[in-house]
Protein backbone atom coordinates (compact mmCIF):
# COMPACT_ATOMS: atom_id res chain seq x y z
CA UNK A 1 0.00 0.00 0.00
CA UNK A 2 1.03 3.37 -0.60
CA UNK A 3 -0.23 6.49 0.32
CA UNK A 4 -3.24 8.18 -2.06
CA UNK A 5 -2.23 10.98 -4.23
CA UNK A 6 -3.49 14.25 -3.43
CA UNK A 7 -5.97 14.32 -6.27
CA UNK A 8 -8.12 12.06 -3.71
CA UNK A 9 -9.09 14.65 -0.98
CA UNK A 10 -10.01 11.70 1.70
CA UNK A 11 -7.01 10.26 1.64
CA UNK A 12 -6.45 6.62 2.17
CA UNK A 13 -3.79 4.30 0.13
CA UNK A 14 -3.43 2.70 -3.04
CA UNK A 15 -2.66 -0.76 -3.72
CA UNK A 16 0.61 -0.67 -6.06
CA UNK A 17 2.24 -3.89 -7.69
CA UNK A 18 2.84 -5.54 -11.00
CA UNK A 19 0.68 -8.05 -13.22
CA UNK A 20 2.76 -11.31 -13.00
CA UNK A 21 3.41 -13.25 -16.46
CA UNK A 22 0.59 -14.98 -18.08
CA UNK A 23 -2.74 -14.92 -19.62
CA UNK A 24 -5.55 -12.55 -18.53
CA UNK A 25 -8.85 -11.63 -19.42
CA UNK A 26 -9.98 -7.95 -19.71
CA UNK A 27 -13.52 -6.63 -19.80
CA UNK A 28 -15.42 -3.58 -19.52
CA UNK A 29 -19.35 -2.92 -18.92
CA UNK A 30 -20.22 0.01 -20.88
CA UNK A 31 -23.37 1.32 -22.23
CA UNK A 32 -24.64 2.85 -25.44
CA UNK A 33 -27.53 4.73 -25.01
CA UNK A 34 -29.59 2.93 -22.49
CA UNK A 35 -28.43 -0.52 -24.11
CA UNK A 36 -25.64 -2.17 -21.32
CA UNK A 37 -22.96 -4.57 -22.88
CA UNK A 38 -19.89 -6.07 -22.27
CA UNK A 39 -17.00 -5.98 -23.98
CA UNK A 40 -14.44 -9.30 -23.33
CA UNK A 41 -10.48 -9.05 -24.20
CA UNK A 42 -8.22 -11.71 -23.80
CA UNK A 43 -4.32 -11.27 -23.81
CA UNK A 44 -1.50 -12.22 -22.27
CA UNK A 45 0.83 -10.29 -19.55
CA UNK A 46 4.58 -9.66 -20.44
CA UNK A 47 7.11 -8.96 -18.02
CA UNK A 48 9.06 -5.61 -18.46
CA UNK A 49 10.81 -3.13 -16.06
CA UNK A 50 8.09 -0.07 -15.43
CA UNK A 51 11.35 2.21 -14.81
CA UNK A 52 11.46 4.51 -17.21
CA UNK A 53 7.85 4.18 -18.61
CA UNK A 54 6.20 7.40 -19.85
CA UNK A 55 3.11 7.84 -18.30
CA UNK A 56 2.87 5.34 -15.95
CA UNK A 57 2.35 5.65 -12.55
CA UNK A 58 4.31 4.09 -9.89
CA UNK A 59 0.89 4.04 -7.06
CA UNK A 60 -1.58 2.06 -9.40
CA UNK A 61 -1.60 -1.52 -10.37
CA UNK A 62 0.54 -1.76 -13.58
CA UNK A 63 0.04 -4.57 -16.13
CA UNK A 64 1.95 -4.67 -19.71
CA UNK A 65 -0.50 -7.04 -22.12
CA UNK A 66 -0.13 -8.08 -25.56
CA UNK A 67 -4.03 -8.63 -26.78
CA UNK A 68 -5.05 -10.81 -29.11
CA UNK A 69 -7.05 -8.05 -30.82
CA UNK A 70 -6.14 -5.31 -33.37
CA UNK A 71 -5.83 -1.70 -32.08
CA UNK A 72 -7.74 -0.67 -34.57
CA UNK A 73 -10.63 -3.13 -33.76
CA UNK A 74 -10.25 -2.14 -29.93
CA UNK A 75 -10.62 1.60 -30.90
CA UNK A 76 -13.28 1.29 -33.08
CA UNK A 77 -15.62 -1.26 -29.98
CA UNK A 78 -14.55 -0.06 -26.48
CA UNK A 79 -16.02 2.96 -25.16
CA UNK A 80 -14.29 3.67 -22.20
CA UNK A 81 -10.78 4.58 -20.79
CA UNK A 82 -9.60 1.56 -18.77
CA UNK A 83 -10.71 -2.14 -17.92
CA UNK A 84 -10.72 -4.32 -15.53
CA UNK A 85 -8.15 -7.62 -15.36
CA UNK A 86 -8.28 -10.82 -14.24
CA UNK A 87 -5.60 -14.01 -14.54
CA UNK A 88 -6.44 -16.60 -16.67
CA UNK A 89 -9.04 -17.15 -19.56
CA UNK A 90 -12.57 -16.42 -17.71
CA UNK A 91 -14.05 -14.92 -21.31
CA UNK A 92 -16.56 -18.09 -21.02
CA UNK A 93 -17.58 -17.27 -17.96
CA UNK A 94 -18.24 -13.64 -18.48
CA UNK A 95 -20.26 -14.21 -21.99
CA UNK A 96 -22.69 -16.90 -19.48
CA UNK A 97 -22.72 -13.83 -16.91
CA UNK A 98 -24.04 -11.40 -19.74
CA UNK A 99 -26.53 -13.99 -20.85
CA UNK A 100 -27.69 -14.13 -17.45
CA UNK A 101 -28.19 -10.02 -17.74
CA UNK A 102 -30.14 -10.25 -20.69
CA UNK A 103 -27.12 -8.27 -22.72
CA UNK A 104 -25.00 -8.22 -25.02
CA UNK A 105 -21.46 -9.63 -24.50
CA UNK A 106 -19.12 -8.68 -27.51
CA UNK A 107 -15.80 -10.95 -27.10
CA UNK A 108 -12.86 -9.39 -29.55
Amino acid sequence: LVPSTPKYLAGGAHVCFQFRKGPVTLARLQRRGEVYRLVVLKGSVEERPIAGVKGSSDIWPLAFVRLEVPAEMLVETLDANHLHLVSGDVAEELDLVATFLGIEAITL
